[in-house]
């Protein structure tokens, strides 16, 4: 009956023991991925300080909260999207908050889809778009039409030939060059 208890009050403190382990490595990733996002937010405005005008998230995380650090800042008139891991709905909305954005390019973002071009026709500046390997579907092309401050877009070749004219019918205004360097 002893080595029964002991047993388990062994079983225990191994189990106590490895919890705490697992809550200590919880906190420090916790607290090594707050500092990355605080060098960032750092870095990010660091540049726009000295003049920068353009963003540049290329495979980050966190792009969300990325975007609502820098939110409203006259400085940024581009931003390219190039594959962050966590672009949302919730990043795409703090869009329109920056005041002076003329230039988006979205290359490898899978988080951009045609629902969000609603969100995007509230960009005040928006001039130029840029759309490679994206969730945006042909259809969503007649929708990129209704964003009137728009005057340049590049597609990649993943858009059909007819939903390109669609749009050039639909926007004759609009310059439209199709490339798959970005």
């Amino acid at each position: 009956m002893r080595k029964a208890i002991a047993f388990v009050l062994a079983f225990l403190a191994l189990f106590v023991g490895m919890w705490l382990l697992a809550s200590w490595q919880r906190e420090q990733y916790r607290r090594a991925e707050k500092e990355r996002r605080d060098l960032w937010v750092f870095s990010i405005k660091g540049s726009l300080e000295k003049g920068e005008s353009r963003v540049s998230l290329y495979s980050c995380s966190n792009t969300d909260f990325l975007l609502s650090s820098i939110r409203e800042m006259p400085e940024v008139e581009s931003i390219l999207f190039l594959e962050t891991i966590d672009l949302s709905d919730v990043g795409i909305a703090e869009l329109p908050t920056f005041p002076h954005l003329k230039h988006l390019v979205f290359n490898g973002e899978r988080g951009l889809n045609n629902s969000n071009f609603e969100i995007l026709a509230k960009c005040k500046s928006l001039e130029v778009l840029g759309l490679k390997r994206t969730n945006v579907t042909d259809s969503g092309l007649r929708i990129v039409s209704q964003i009137r401050t728009l005057r340049f877009i590049v597609l990649s070749s993943e858009f059909s030939n007819e939903a390109v004219e669609n749009l050039r019918t639909l926007r004759p205004d609009l310059e439209i060059k199709r490339t798959d360097a970005f």
